[in-house]
């Protein structure tokens, strides 16, 4: 007579199936629940896994999510892997170096609004002279 133990998982079924207890040789048998539900991810989600791979490895972030790699190249097409990377991380003085750069380029763009307003102001009150004429 066989003994028989069952264990469930999310995603399958393994059974151990032993012929006798004096037999050391087991049988294992492995059952896909096919009944499982789609899972659904949200956009931000499926980004969110995918710059896990591009961190962790593909293999180990496909590991994590339970995955497959045809999902993961799917996703990986859809989403720019611009949007994906990971922006490098820049030292104390680059970034000071950023942020004295965008002022300036602020600052030069808040002049040229000035100017053009400036340059508006006068060619309407030109055009409201020659509209009195």
């Amino acid at each position: 007579m066989g003994m028989m133990l069952a264990c469930k998982d999310d995603s399958f079924e393994i059974i151990l199936f032993a012929r006798s207890k004096r037999r050391a040789n087991h049988s294992f048998i492995i059952i896909m629940n096919m009944a499982t539900q789609r899972r659904r991810f949200t956009e931000e989600e499926k980004i969110e896994m995918l710059r896990q791979a591009s961190v962790l490895g593909v293999t180990n972030a496909l590991r994590k999510y339970n995955l497959s790699y045809s999902v993961y190249s799917k996703w990986k097409e859809k989403f720019n892997k611009s949007d994906l990377e990971v922006p490098p991380k820049l030292s104390v003085a680059e970034m000071m170096l950023l942020l004295e750069e965008n002022k300036r380029l602020k600052k030069i763009v808040a002049d040229q609004a000035l100017s053009i307003e400036k340059k508006t102001e006068e060619l309407n009150k030109i055009l409201e002279k020659q509209d009195r004429k």
